[in-house]
């Protein structure tokens, strides 16, 4: 979706989505947040989200019967919003 070595979309005004600058989070069922390496296949985003043996069951959430996935580029703005869902997480608990 942003390839190295290509022009911006249009929408990006700043041009900050670039592939080497972009960071991806997966949220899961029970509200983890997983920080999606840029090696990691979706095999291995599955594999995570599951979760480790002997712990409650997960996996990747699905909203409209869509993976949620979100990408930021890396600094203040993702942080905020990591921030934010983990206290949001802490309150729904």
């Amino acid at each position: 979706m942003f390839p190295p070595r290509v022009p911006p979309p249009e929408w990006d005004k700043k041009q900050e989505y670039s592939a080497d600058e972009l960071v991806v989070y997966a949220t899961t069922n029970r509200k983890r947040l997983l920080k999606v390496g840029k090696k990691m296949t979706m095999r291995d985003v599955f594999k995570v989200s599951k979760g480790k043996e002997g712990t409650p069951r997960d996996g990747l959430e699905l909203k409209d019967n869509c993976l949620t996935f979100v990408v930021f580029p890396k600094g203040d703005e993702e942080n905020r919003w990591v921030e934010e869902y983990k206290k949001l997480r802490e309150e729904s608990s």
